[in-house]
């Protein structure tokens, strides 16, 4: 953008648009944009970043605020990316009341590189056979324990 021919530019663009469109006021300023781009390029880039301002500074006080709330005396030692993703959730979800979570559900259930719960809805009825599936004999259960014993004190520092 060269800021040189913005004044320039502008002039010539309320002069086109006079010119082009009779009722000014009926115009959007997505067909001011797309017709006049090629004519005055740098004006229209600068009243294109104009408008991506915010009107208030409500989203920066709510975001501040709910950020005094998460970083707390208990939290102050949270590093700037978790801070970061509590405050995303914060202020980028709904309320629990109005979160729908099938659509959640329905994508934790189908992603990896299995389906984590395969025929869920079909084996809803087959309680019975669930459980006879499931069975482990003592001997099995016995062994998987030990082995979990061993493990679990392999990993606890000595004393």
């Amino acid at each position: 953008m060269d800021s040189n021919q913005i004044e320039p530019e502008f002039t010539r663009l309320k002069c086109l648009l006079y010119q082009s469109y009779p009722d000014i006021k009926s115009l959007s300023w997505e067909t001011i944009n797309r017709g006049m781009v090629a004519k005055c390029p740098n004006i229209l880039a600068l009243i294109d970043l104009v408008l991506t301002f915010p009107a208030g500074s409500v989203e920066a006080e709510r975001g501040f605020s709910q950020m005094g709330i998460v970083k707390n005396d208990w939290r102050s030692c949270l590093l700037d990316s978790n801070l970061s993703d509590l405050l995303m959730v914060l202020l980028e979800t709904p309320e629990v009341g109005e979160f729908d979570p099938s659509e959640a559900i329905h994508l934790w259930n189908s992603a990896g590189s299995r389906a984590r719960r395969p025929n869920y809805m079909e084996d809803a009825g087959d309680v019975e056979e669930e459980e006879e599936e499931d069975f482990v004999p003592d001997e099995e259960l016995q062994q998987l324990e030990d082995k979990a014993n061993d493990d679990l004190a392999f990993s606890m520092p000595d004393d």
